[in-house]
C-alpha cells in the first residue's frame, strides 16, 4: 500500500511538470474577510500607519524518488519558502500596496516560466491592476507543504509546494475589503548556481470585494483554462 502511494505521488508530480503552466482564475462576490495587523505576525505601532500582517510557514516535508531515496530537509525547505516569499511580496503585496506594478521576478522564476508568468498569465500570477489598499493588509497561509523528488540516480531534482493563501486588504471609500484567495502548486527546480527556482506551476485564484465587481473571460488556451480579471 504504502508503494503504491508514493507511486500515485511520483505520477502526480510527473504529470505535474510534463503538462506544463495549468492556471485558472475565477472572479466570484463573495463577502470578503477583513484585515488582521502587523509584520510577518509582529504588531505595528498605531502611530506608524496601516499595518501589514505576512503568516508563511514551513508545513509537512516529504520525498519521493524514482531510485536511491532522497531526503528534502528542512533548511532546503526555509530556503524555498524564502522564494516564495519573495515571489508574495513582488508579486502581491507591494504592487496591492503602491497601486504599481509587479517588481522584478528573475529570483523567483526560471526565464522560460518567467515569460509566462509576465505574460500570458499576468492576470492570475500577478495582483496588478486591483485597488490600492490603504489599510491593514493581511496574508494568511496554510502550512506549506513541501515533497521533494529524486531521478533514478536519486539527486534531488524537483520540488514541489503546496499553495493555499488568502489577502486581504481595506480599501479607502470600500466598505468591503478586497478578499483575494490564492490556490496550487509551485514546483521548483535548480538552476546552473543551485538556486532553486519555479519551472512549472498550477494556480486558481479568485477575487472579490474592494471594489472588485466586473467580470471578463479571456480565451482558452491549450495550457491555460479559464481567466478573469478587471
Amino acid at each position: 500500500m504504502a508503494q503504491q502511494t508514493a507511486s500515485r505521488r511520483r505520477n502526480r508530480i510527473l504529470i505535474t511538470v510534463g503538462a506544463g503552466v495549468l492556471a485558472v482564475a475565477v472572479v466570484v462576490a463573495v463577502i470578503a474577510l477583513s484585515g488582521g495587523d502587523g509584520n510577518d505576525g509582529k504588531a505595528s505601532s498605531p502611530a506608524e500607519g496601516p499595518r501589514t500582517t505576512v503568516d508563511l510557514q514551513v508545513g509537512d516535508i516529504s520525498s519521493d524518488s524514482a531510485g536511491p531515496t532522497v531526503a528534502f530537509t528542512p533548511e532546503q525547505a526555509q530556503q524555498v519558502l524564502t522564494t516564495i516569499r519573495t515571489y508574495l511580496d513582488d508579486a502581491a503585496l507591494k504592487p496591492l500596496r503602491s497601486g504599481r506594478p509587479a517588481g522584478d521576478l528573475s529570483a523567483v522564476f526560471d526565464p522560460g516560466t518567467l515569460e509566462r508568468v509576465v505574460g500570458i498569465d499576468r492576470p492570475i500570477m500577478l495582483q496588478e491592476g486591483l485597488p490600492k489598499v490603504t489599510g491593514d493588509l493581511t496574508l494568511a497561509a496554510s502550512p506549506v507543504s513541501f515533497v521533494g523528488l529524486g531521478d533514478q540516480d536519486g539527486k534531488l531534482v524537483l520540488v514541489t509546494a503546496a499553495l493555499q493563501l488568502t489577502i486581504d486588504g481595506k480599501i479607502a471609500g470600500s466598505k468591503v475589503p478586497l478578499h483575494i484567495e490564492q490556490l496550487g502548486d509551485l514546483v521548483f527546480a535548480p538552476d546552473a548556481t543551485g538556486a532553486w527556482k519555479v519551472t512549472a506551476y498550477k494556480m486558481a485564484v479568485t477575487r472579490s470585494g474592494g471594489g472588485v465587481d466586473v467580470t471578463t473571460t479571456l480565451p482558452t488556451s491549450p495550457t491555460s483554462q479559464t481567466r478573469t480579471g478587471q
